[in-house]
Parts: C-alpha cells; structure tokens; sequence
C-alpha cells in the first residue's frame, strides 16, 4: 500500500512510455519517457529505501531552480517503489553538454563561467541544507607518482 504521505506523489511504472535510455550506472538507469504527453526522465534503482531517501532529499530543494525537480516516486504493481520521476534535461548533464555531442560550437567561454557560478551556488545551497549529493564528484585522474 502506498503511504498517505505519498499519495500525490506517486505514479505508477505502467504510465510511463520509454523513448530512450539515456545513461545505465551502479545506481540503476535513467531514461527519456513520455507521460501524458509530457517529456520526462526516469531513474529506476535497484534499492527501494535508497528510493524514498533520494525522493526525500530532492523535496526538501525543490526551491532551488538549478537542482533537478522531482515529479514523484514510481511504484510496480505490488506498491514496491522502483525508480524516481524527474524534469527531463534535454541536453544531458554538465558534463555531457561541455565535453561531447559536438554541441561544444553553441557556446563559449562566458557560458561556462555562468554554469561554474549557478554549481557554485547548488554547493552552496546543499551545504547550508546540510545534504550532500552522490553525483558530485571529482573525475578520476591518473596519478603516476
């Protein structure tokens, strides 16, 4: 049984048509869906508390316009939450849109000095929330000494 609490939060896996997959880690995967005519992204997990925790999390900085929205949790038929759905970022993410797709004509060094200060200011914000997101990371580098 979905809880009260959840109740204008949820949707179920069937109302989701699946366009495209966009991006399969550790965490699950995400792909490009349609619902009720409406671009959005699913991020399906394999672990259901990590589910409610993440959904948790992202209702508490719904106020920050640099943070991907929320739109609810999705449930399976036996009421087992199953993935997240999400605003949809057409472009994929910061790192995507900078390093690859040949989309690197469309802007310039001006561009990415906004997006640096619009992340500095997420860090900012999810430190004063005392939250800490498991996608910021630093790259991985080879360090030959």
């Amino acid at each position: 049984m979905i809880p009260e609490a959840l109740s204008n939060f949820y949707f179920r896996l069937d109302e989701f048509e699946k366009k495209l997959e966009i991006q399969a880690g550790g965490f699950g995967e995400v792909s490009y869906n349609k619902l009720n005519n409406q671009d959005v992204a699913i991020k399906m997990m394999k672990d259901p508390e990590e589910i409610l925790e993440e959904a948790n999390k992202h209702k508490h900085v719904k106020d920050c316009k640099f943070i991907v929205e929320i739109l609810g949790i999705i449930f399976d038929e036996a009421d087992s939450p199953k993935g997240l759905a999400l605003e949809l970022c057409y472009l994929g993410t910061l790192y995507q849109v900078i390093m690859g797709w040949e989309v690197h004509t469309l802007y310039n060094i001006a561009h990415i000095v906004v997006w640096m200060e619009q992340l500095a200011s997420v860090l900012l914000y999810l430190k004063e929330k005392k939250l800490v997101h498991r996608d910021l990371k630093p790259l991985k580098r080879d360090q030959e000494k």
